[in-house]
């Protein structure tokens, strides 16, 4: 993104979409899952099943963000713990993916 606007290639729109997703914290909402930061919730169920968070943690990195992107993106808090007991199961089972 640097690299575009020191060579004049970004346009108003596109500066004016990075500033609003700044002000709204979608800019870097996604941060921590990049970084593989497991939620709080997350771990405290991992912590209550060792050989889920095994199987997790041999996973690929992208398999590991899948399920992190999952979660993220429960809107209601009944979700988010229906997500958590699915990874969980999933993990417990060494499933890589939900697909």
């Amino acid at each position: 993104m640097e690299q575009l606007i020191a060579d004049s290639l970004m346009h108003e729109i596109g500066l004016k979409s990075i500033e609003i997703a700044k002000e709204n914290g979608s800019w870097s909402g996604l941060d921590a899952i990049e970084s593989g930061v497991i939620p709080v919730d997350l771990q405290a169920a991992f912590e209550q099943n060792p050989e889920a968070y095994k199987n997790y943690l041999g996973f690929a990195p992208s398999y590991r963000k899948s399920y992190l992107y999952w979660l993220n993106h429960a809107k209601m808090e009944s979700t988010r713990k229906n997500r958590i007991a699915a990874i969980i199961d999933f993990c417990k089972k060494n499933i890589k993916s939900r697909d």
